[in-house]
């Protein structure tokens, strides 16, 4: 019996991966998209299930890069086909989560390219602190086809497409939101020159490409709880900061700017001195503290002072409980535009005005 689910599986893996083969452009039906999502699920029950089967570690690892692959491969033609709102895309969400402990795989557009002939004979972690080899990783290498060129003509972005599914359907990862799994979680170094990659660290240090990311998952609730003493905003405002400092406070990217500013109107307020337990800009000679005067000196991030001095202003202070409140209950932010308020007013609620 063991041995017939294990040729069972064997044989699913090996029509799966043919099929994948045969489908390789963008869009596909969503008839076939079904048929290869419900024999994905038999193969993955199989495999998730068995019991007293044989595998050799090179056999886990295959295992691991087909699961891994095709996950992601169903993920980006369900994209490309704006496949509607069904358990379908959140399931494979879910699964995406539990393999790799984070989500960061949908935007990383360069490390997913059809070219991994480069990665041969190296190892890459599977998000559970295992090695797996890349020569295994390439073997199910599906064609992806997240690239920079065709994405940046989309009106409606993977980051769009992939968390409003996940609030319709109130999904958590790991009893937290979309939105929260992105964080960053630290930025190791400021590197000499400008550039806006080394901002984003998600978990695994999976890359974001896209400057808009930031501010579209802290207007989803990123960061609405975040109380001054915040590890994570303190060292995402240090990180802005010293890519300034690093330039000789001369100039500064507008897509950095743009998302300190739509940081600091997300958060109710920052503790300066958590900036100063932050990593120090690089910039050898200054502290933190003489960096961040002079940022407030030349005025790059307007609302940097008082949310680092207070008082906060009354109408921030109601934005921020309003934001919360909408978090609490999954309305945020399509809520806030059903709010019987002047435009105005849901524009500023919405993070796009100071």
């Amino acid at each position: 019996m063991i041995l017939l689910e294990q040729i069972e599986a064997e044989l699913l893996m090996s029509n799966l991966f043919s099929t994948v083969k045969r489908f390789s452009e963008k869009y596909i039906s969503p008839i076939v998209l079904r048929q290869l999502y419900r024999q994905y699920c038999k193969w993955r029950n199989l495999v998730k299930h068995r019991n007293g089967w044989w595998l050799s570690r090179r056999d886990e690892r295959r295992i691991y890069a087909f699961d891994s692959c095709l996950v992601h491969y169903l993920l980006e033609r369900c994209f490309w086909i704006r496949y509607g709102d069904n358990e379908v895309v959140t399931d494979l969400l879910r699964i995406l989560f539990e393999l790799d402990g984070h989500l960061g795989k949908i935007f990383d557009f360069q490390a997913l390219s059809t070219n991994h002939r480069n990665l041969r004979g190296r190892t890459r972690d599977n998000g559970s602190g295992e090695r797996v080899d890349s020569a295994t990783l390439e073997d199910y290498n599906f064609g992806s086809t997240w690239k920079m060129e065709s994405l940046t003509s989309e009106t409606i972005k993977p980051i769009d497409y992939f968390i409003e599914h996940a609030y319709k359907k109130r999904t958590l990862f790991n009893n937290r939101r979309f939105a929260d799994q992105c964080i960053l979680q630290s930025i190791k170094r400021i590197p000499c020159r400008h550039s806006i990659v080394s901002l984003f660290h998600p978990p695994c240090a999976m890359a974001f490409r896209f400057p808009e990311i930031l501010p579209k998952l802290l207007r989803h609730g990123l960061f609405v709880r975040a109380g001054p003493q915040n590890e994570n905003v303190s060292k995402l405002i240090t990180g802005i900061i010293g890519i300034y400092a690093s330039s000789g406070y001369e100039k500064c990217p507008p897509q950095v700017v743009g998302m300190g500013n739509v940081l600091l109107r997300a958060v109710k307020s920052v503790d300066a001195t958590m900036l100063m337990k932050c990593q120090r800009v690089r910039n050898r000679s200054p502290s933190v503290q003489k960096v961040l005067a002079k940022v407030i000196e030349k005025n790059i991030l307007p609302k940097l002072q008082v949310r680092c001095t207070g008082p906060q202003e009354l109408k921030h202070l109601c934005r921020c409980s309003i934001r919360k409140s909408l978090y609490k209950n999954w309305q945020l932010p399509n809520g806030i535009y059903f709010l019987p308020l002047p435009t105005l007013m849901k524009r500023y609620i919405n993070l796009e005005l100071d």
